[in-house]
């Protein structure tokens, strides 16, 4: 560029001057941002002309995209790392690096945590109350850059829970994590989702985890027909979330003993003493709940030994003999079937004198039955029963 200047000077006699200048236009590159990298020139002023010169290094899980003008999303000037612009004007320049690394996370349940994808999945982590899990992440560019925050717990019915694998978990619907819901007697496992603001993204999820606060299911599946001694009593005793830990049973004025279960849940007990009392059973699953059943008996000592189930039964032994003896009965061990009369007196034996599914038990119904199976039936006898 040339400048011409005049110049005027008042002394002796009049005198003007005129003088030409050079002036070079210089200007500056300016590289104002290379997040997630390195520039070697960050900043030149240079004349008109002159080519400015810089190389981009990648930073550790940042890949270079390319560079471009600053503060625009347009076509990048280069996609070299190295740079080599010729100088028109004054430009500010951006160096532009894309996180491909995924974030760091870790899941947190008391004394545990997990830092990674579990392919398979145990359920030995008990709690008998609701549980606090807490998600915290990281990032290779900055813990602002995480984006998302979200979780699943699988759907499942006591012990049918099953774990997900990542083919199946890239179909699920997330929540946005506020609070992973663990509710109380279920089985979990928690699959936590955390994302970047580059949409990179890592799974974490825990052991499984079983949060049992109701004691073990009792019942009574079957007892001796005849209330008389040895009476036999026989239980099941399940839980739905976790195994039964410890039985005991008392009875009597007996100390409380250790019972133990078969495979399937069931014990038997054989009553010995006769008179009025309470069966008690206890129960404990792993997480220390405690469930109680019991079981009132009366019971009169019986005549002669063996096992209370061959006393009851068609086939058992014992003669009793004379009229008018009252047997009593259980529901569920009569039926209108095998019980209806098929005598036609009290005297007139038409079945051999035997109790049995075969040949059913002749009798009257004792005054003031309403109902038939009676619950109690008068035999003229003699009967072996």
């Amino acid at each position: 560029m040339k400048v011409k200047a005049t110049a005027t000077g008042a002394f002796a006699g009049s005198m003007s001057e005129e003088k030409e200048f050079h002036v070079t236009k210089l200007c500056e590159a300016k590289v104002v941002n290379y997040h997630g990298g390195t520039v070697t020139q960050e900043s030149q002023v240079l004349k008109k002309g002159e080519i400015f010169e810089s190389e981009a290094a990648e930073g550790k899980g940042f890949v270079f995209l390319g560079w471009r003008i600053a503060g625009t999303d347009e076509n990048y000037l280069s996609t070299d790392k190295k740079l080599a612009m010729t100088m028109e004007q004054s430009t500010e320049l951006e160096a532009v690096f894309r996180d491909v690394e995924d974030p760091t996370g870790e899941l947190i349940l008391g004394e545990n945590s997990w830092k990674s994808f579990l392919n398979k999945v145990s359920f030995g982590l008990l709690f008998k109350e609701n549980v606090e899990v807490e998600i915290i992440a990281d990032d290779n560019d900055h813990v602002a850059s995480i984006e998302h925050y979200e979780y699943k717990v699988p759907e499942g019915t006591g012990k049918e829970v099953e774990g997900l694998t990542r083919e199946e978990l890239a179909n699920v619907k997330w929540k946005d994590w506020a609070w992973a819901d663990i509710e109380a007697d279920s089985k979990s496992i928690i699959y936590a989702k955390i994302t970047d603001d580059a949409g990179n993204y890592i799974i974490i999820n825990s052991q499984g985890i079983i949060v049992d606060s109701t004691g073990p299911k009792i019942e009574q599946i079957y007892a001796s027909r005849w209330t008389l001694t040895p009476y036999e009593i026989g239980i099941r005793i399940l839980d739905d979330l976790t195994d039964v830990a410890k039985v005991t049973y008392q009875e009597y004025d007996q100390k409380e003993q250790d019972l133990e279960l078969e495979d399937d849940g069931t014990a038997e007990i054989t009553l010995y003493h006769a008179g009025k009392y309470n069966v008690v059973f206890r129960a404990w699953d792993e997480t220390g709940n405690e469930s109680i059943l019991t079981i009132p008996v009366e019971l009169t000592q019986g005549r002669s030994g063996g096992s209370a189930k061959e006393r009851n039964s068609a086939a058992g032994s014992g003669n009793l003999t004379g009229a008018g003896i009252s047997l009593a009965f259980s529901a569920a061990s009569w039926n209108a079937a095998s019980l209806s009369p098929n005598r036609t007196s009290d005297t007139a034996a038409v079945c051999p004198n035997r109790l049995s599914a075969s040949c059913p038990a002749s009798g009257r119904v004792r005054p003031g039955a309403s109902s038939w199976p009676p619950s109690k039936v008068l035999l003229s006898g003699p009967y072996r029963v």
